[in-house]
């Protein structure tokens, strides 16, 4: 019987990793969507940053449409995006929004 609770051990951790990582990819993507929802929104009401909302707003399309080892590298891109948005337009996104966004995206982005 001995052998058999190694295995099961084993089969436990391996589940407990995996739910782990997709957890954070959960994260990140409802993250990211909620972030398209307010790119939508700030598009209309920002006409200053207009062009760039809309870029990013297709930046976050496509990161939710890939999948596997390519969607967890546009979700580590997308953060260095959103970054370099937020640097060159201050408080135009939700401050709440941002760092859910950005700390959901590192994460997922780190996975193994």
């Amino acid at each position: 019987m001995r052998h058999g609770g190694r295995a099961s051990h084993e089969y436990v951790s391996i589940s407990c990793v995996i739910m782990k990582i997709r957890y954070s990819l959960d994260e990140a993507t409802a993250c990211v969507e909620l972030l398209v929802e307010e790119l939508v929104r700030l598009c209309a009401s920002v006409p200053a940053a207009y062009y760039d909302l809309h870029w990013l707003r297709l930046r976050c399309e496509d990161t939710l449409v890939y999948h596997g080892e390519l969607q967890q590298a546009s979700m580590g891109q997308l953060v260095k995006d959103i970054e370099a948005f937020s640097e060159e337009f201050p408080g135009v996104l939700s401050p709440d929004l941002l760092q859910r966004c950005l700390k959901a995206l590192d994460a997922a982005a780190q996975e193994p």
